[in-house]
């Protein structure tokens, strides 16, 4: 079964299963980010999330932890001048470790201000959370249709695989 538009390839259904999954997850653009406070290189030096991308275009992306080293933040810290030549004036990370753990996490990485790097421990950031656990929740979920679309091809290509062997078997026996 395929869903095919007009002037587009045909398409499983599981890729628009995937994409409504990620819609409904993510803020849309222009989308006001809850307004909680967060942690920025010390516990005491707070940030207003809602403010520090106010009237800026910015990328905001979340990580589970520093557990992910070589993973998400280097390639937005390599990529930040092109982003800002593209127009975008903020870059930041969000975790759910403290400020302490965010900024050597920073500093082993060269951030220098390319990245902003904030911590959530501690906080009052349920809206905050909610988002990200939502966020995680599509990738497990995006990640459970892969596993059972693929699942299901392996099946159906084993079964077909054992039918062909089976009618070349009864054909070859025939034969004899």
């Amino acid at each position: 079964f395929t869903i095919t538009q007009s002037n587009k390839k045909p398409r499983k259904p599981i890729v628009f299963i995937i994409t409504f999954l990620i819609c409904i997850a993510i803020p849309k653009v222009e989308e006001s980010l809850p307004a909680v406070e967060v942690q920025e290189e010390d516990p005491e030096q707070k940030v207003n999330m809602n403010q520090l991308f106010q009237g800026k275009r910015g990328v905001l992306f979340a990580v589970p932890g520093p557990l992910l080293l070589d993973t998400h933040l280097p390639g937005f810290v390599q990529k930040a001048e092109e982003l800002r030549s593209k127009g975008v004036q903020e870059v930041a990370c969000i975790s759910v470790n403290d400020a302490f753990v965010m900024a050597a996490w920073g500093k082993e990485h060269g951030t220098g201000g390319k990245v902003s790097l904030t911590g959530m421990q501690g906080t009052q950031s349920f809206k905050l959370s909610k988002l990200l656990c939502l966020c995680v929740c599509v990738c497990v979920c995006v990640c459970v249709c892969v596993y059972i679309y693929i699942y299901i091809y392996i099946y159906i290509y084993i079964y077909i695989y054992i039918y062909i062997y089976i009618v070349r078997l009864k054909v070859l026996i025939r034969s004899i």
